[in-house]
């Protein structure tokens, strides 16, 4: 059976969750406004000062040199890497109806609890708010304290942002998201010299995704290609031409889907900080149907995710997008996570703690974003992502656990590693 033609109902659903229940956000506008000013920020001992050196080494988790291209992107050599030899651990809490003040709160209680801090903090925005009149960004300054000045004071070397404004690929070549996309790189740059990760045209090859090309949004016109490259090249050279050099972006297509879209749209190594994808298991141990890999059916770990190679279910494996671009640039998941099999209790834990040997295993990963978000309201019972997950099973928390107090994911973010 051909991978992702029953694919688990997140990975069919995709970025599509954000239009679905971004628009409860703004239900509770009113709400963020005024519990933000009743609950201060846990703090760690002092700010942190992100390392902006420039590089004079970056060693790859085989030992080699990273190649020359990880530092000809917009960050130049400034680009985000682990300070030595590791991976970034990247925290995206949330869920539906969950106010900014609740999301604080979770990951002040993911750092306390894992003993650290995130070398990233993930947030991210509704692309069909208004900003100052503006279409296509909520007001991040309506959000108090801002998420960005929230998380750098709460341990992040750096933000990372998913967000891209509802126009179609053709409006924004045309210039019709120019504007904010301005507006958004003044707003950034002012945090410099911390750098944001921005995550543009999530899972853009999902077609029920609203960035997707094609896709109804789009006016289900087939924007694969030169017409996708276009536009990101034209939403970097406004953030560059408005002075945010702090700002870096991240490619991250959804594994799996449409794979020559994705090959045909990579809008090229100039434009690039970093490249990933997007896997999450939602398949039980005896789903005999339902593939998370194109390895086989059911249960998938990580790995499986994300460095599949060899024989697969329906012959030779197609390339991952690792193998696709992680020798051009850093490769950071931009989303993963995994279901809790009630029939196979101990998986969900097993599936944290086995992450560390694949990343060390995979030469050119330098990151992970785990989507740790309850979305069941809109997706289904099988949608809830949270690390700790059920909170009734300790053991699944405690993989999270070791796996974030593992020294290969205690790098530290710097210019270089």
């Amino acid at each position: 059976m051909p991978y992702g033609a029953t694919m688990p109902v997140r990975r069919r659903i995709g970025q599509g969750r954000r239009s679905g229940y971004l628009a409860i956000i703004v239900a509770s506008a009113v709400i963020l406004a005024v519990a933000s000013q009743l609950w201060g920020p846990w703090r760690w001992n002092s700010r942190p000062t992100p390392n902006l050196f420039s590089p004079t080494s970056c060693t790859n988790s085989d030992g080699s040199l990273c190649p020359a291209s990880y530092f000809t992107g917009p960050l130049g050599a400034n680009n985000v890497l682990p300070s030595r030899t590791g991976a970034l651990l990247i925290e995206q809490y949330g869920g539906i109806g969950t106010t900014w003040l609740q999301k604080r709160a979770g990951i002040t209680e993911r750092q306390k609890s894992t003993g650290r801090r995130f070398d990233g903090i993930h947030v991210q925005y509704w692309g069909a708010g208004t900003w100052d009149g503006l279409k296509g960004m909520e007001d991040p300054t309506q959000m108090q304290p801002e998420p960005e000045r929230w998380a750098i004071d709460n341990g992040a070397s750096f933000v990372a942002v998913t967000w891209t404004p509802q126009f179609t690929v053709g409006e924004m070549t045309s210039g019709a998201a120019d504007a904010i996309w301005a507006r958004a790189a003044n707003y950034w740059k002012t945090y410099a010299p911390t750098r944001i990760m921005l995550r543009p045209f999530v899972e853009f090859n999902v077609p029920s995704t609203y960035s997707a090309v094609p896709s109804a949004e789009n006016g289900s016109v087939n924007y694969c290609g030169t017409s996708f490259q276009d536009a990101w090249h034209r939403m970097v050279e406004i953030f560059q031409g408005n002075g945010a050099s702090n700002v870096g972006f991240w490619f991250t297509p959804g594994e799996g889907d449409n794979r020559q879209c994705v090959k045909d749209s990579y809008p090229g190594d100039r434009y690039v900080d970093w490249v990933g994808s997007d896997a999450y298991n939602g398949c039980a141990v005896r789903e005999e149907s339902c593939y998370a890999t194109p390895l086989h059916p059911g249960w998938a770990t990580f790995s499986e995710l994300f460095n599949y190679s060899g024989k697969c279910a329906d012959g030779a494996c197609p390339q991952s997008q690792y193998d696709l671009f992680g020798a051009r640039k850093p490769f950071v998941v931009g989303e993963t996570g995994t279901v809790y099999d009630s029939e196979s209790p101990s998986r969900k834990g097993d599936f944290y703690r086995s992450v560390v040997a694949a990343a060390k295993s995979m030469t050119y990963l330098r990151g992970i974003s785990f989507f740790d978000q309850d979305v069941s309201a809109a997706e289904g019972a099988g949608s809830n992502w949270l690390v700790n997950m059920p909170a009734s099973d300790p053991s699944v928390y405690d993989g999270f656990q070791q796996m974030a107090r593992d020294p290969w994911f205690n790098a530290s973010a710097g210019g270089s590693n």
